[in-house]
């Protein structure tokens, strides 16, 4: 009979715990910008209203970015590797990862989320 080893076991059983822990709930937009580093790395829910969406290839692999922004002047940029089929002005609710600064080539992109799921509350009118 074989052994399973204690480290794979409490992998097995703590599993997902190798994922950025999450924020419970959705946050406002003003809040993630206002403690930047209190969200860093960590899973956010946020809403707004996109921005016009760029779409383009990164070695063959399609990627969208855009600013979603809350009505009052805040705003966040979100990546996506895909191409979303949003608009400017829709409504949309954003899950992902929350990054303070990210380091792309020799740029530095700040008050990023990587997208794991966006989803259409309403459409632009």
């Amino acid at each position: 009979m074989r052994r399973i080893s204690p480290l794979l076991l409490a992998g097995l059983l703590l599993g997902g715990s190798w994922m950025a822990p999450s924020v419970s709930g959705a946050i406002e937009l003003q809040a993630l910008l206002d403690a930047p580093g209190r969200y860093d790395g960590r899973q956010v829910t946020v809403t707004g209203t996109a921005s016009p969406l760029r779409q383009n290839e990164s070695r063959s692999k399609p990627f969208t970015v855009f600013d979603l922004t809350d009505g009052s002047g805040h705003s966040v940029r979100i990546f996506s590797w895909d191409h979303l089929p949003f608009h400017e002005g829709d409504l949309l609710t954003i899950e992902g990862t929350f990054l303070k600064a990210k380091q792309v080539g020799r740029h530095t992109i700040h008050n990023e989320i990587e997208a794991r799921s966006v989803r259409l509350l309403s459409e632009r009118h």
